[in-house]
């Protein structure tokens, strides 16, 4: 399941955030306790099953993983630290990252899954 923040209006304009995450992993609830809205970019809750069923580019190691998706674009795919400010600072760098071609499919996908659970 799918849980977030985003205006099926706004995707195409706005960064997002999908954070990758498993209902059994202890991190995870506190991260997701700990993350507060944002008015810069969306933020996206995706469970990992979920996420493995759209992702044949991707294996999830680590908790949190975040993808930060700008359109169908993948401009970051990786683990970080389960705390607000690393989440910001990162949606912050990744306005200036170029898409990552190789997950290129993975963003499609992503892509499509948002706005399929719009519909």
């Amino acid at each position: 399941m799918i849980q977030n923040s985003v205006s099926c209006d706004h995707l195409w304009h706005e960064y997002i955030a999908v954070v990758i995450c498993a209902e059994w992993c202890g991190v995870c609830r506190e991260f997701r306790n700990i993350v507060k809205d944002h008015q810069d970019f969306h933020l996206t809750w995706m469970e990992l099953d979920i996420f493995e069923e759209i992702s044949s580019d991707l294996v999830v190691e680590i908790f949190p993983t975040v993808v930060v998706l700008h359109q169908s674009s993948v401009l970051f795919v990786g683990a970080i630290k389960p705390k607000n400010e690393s989440l910001q600072s990162l949606i912050d760098a990744s306005r200036e990252y170029s898409p990552i071609l190789k997950y290129e499919e993975l963003g499609k996908n992503l892509w499509s899954q948002l706005i399929k659970d719009f519909y």
